[in-house]
């Protein structure tokens, strides 16, 4: 099976988010023997991506921090980049499935379909992205490209094949924007425990709890 997964965000190295989780799954279905295609930002040099990952090829995308500053003006730019390179992907690879992490992504994919009618879209929906733009207030033409994304957005979420979220609140949440409850499926987030690394903190307990029989952390 020809797999294409697409998420916009930082993919390699993992840089939080959604990318533990779709790291995890693209491991998964190397591992299974499936040619797997990546469509997303990275860090790193393209063959060093793909040896990481295990995976086939892949498709560099332009990354964005959503939770950084100025983040509406690097959307503008990286967004319609990004949704067509996807789109362009979906049309070259004709994969039987595509995963898209999050719905601006997955509307690349539904984009691409239009020439890969075979193609199964699969929105993995872990939150909702204009959540994050709440900060722009009514008002003027970034109201108007907010009003733009959650079309779009609304758009992936009735439209994709299947919806995998995380929680029976995600899945009541997609339902409302559209989607059929019976193409929603809840699978509870995970963690890569590759990503952790043994540390001896023997001298770090001695300096700032010697004798103590338990340690709390705050981070």
């Amino acid at each position: 099976m020809r797999v294409l997964v697409n998420i916009f965000e930082k993919l390699v190295p993992i840089s939080g988010g959604g990318t533990p989780r779709v790291s995890s799954l693209v491991k998964a279905f190397s591992a299974r023997g499936h040619e797997v295609h990546v469509a997303s930002s990275i860090a790193v040099a393209k063959q060093d991506a793909v040896a990481r990952l295990g995976c086939d090829g892949w498709i560099p995308l332009q990354g964005v921090n959503r939770l950084g500053r100025w983040k509406m003006p690097k959307y503008m730019a990286a967004f319609p980049y990004n949704i067509l390179r996807v789109a362009d992907a979906v049309r070259r690879l004709q994969p039987d499935l595509v995963v898209s992490h999050n719905s601006i992504a997955g509307y690349g994919a539904l984009l691409g379909k239009r020439w890969s009618p075979g193609s199964l879209t699969v929105l993995d929906l872990t939150d909702l992205l204009f959540e994050y733009l709440e900060d722009y207030s009514s008002g003027g033409w970034l109201s108007a490209v907010t009003g733009l994304g959650r079309r779009l957005e609304t758009k992936a979420i009735r439209e994709s094949d299947r919806i995998i979220t995380i929680s029976q609140a995600m899945r009541e949440i997609a339902t409302q924007y559209g989607a059929l409850q019976e193409h929603v499926d809840v699978v509870p987030d995970g963690v890569d425990t590759s990503i952790f690394h043994p540390v001896d903190g023997s001298a770090l307990r001695q300096r700032h709890a010697a004798g103590a029989s338990h340690v709390i952390i705050f981070h």
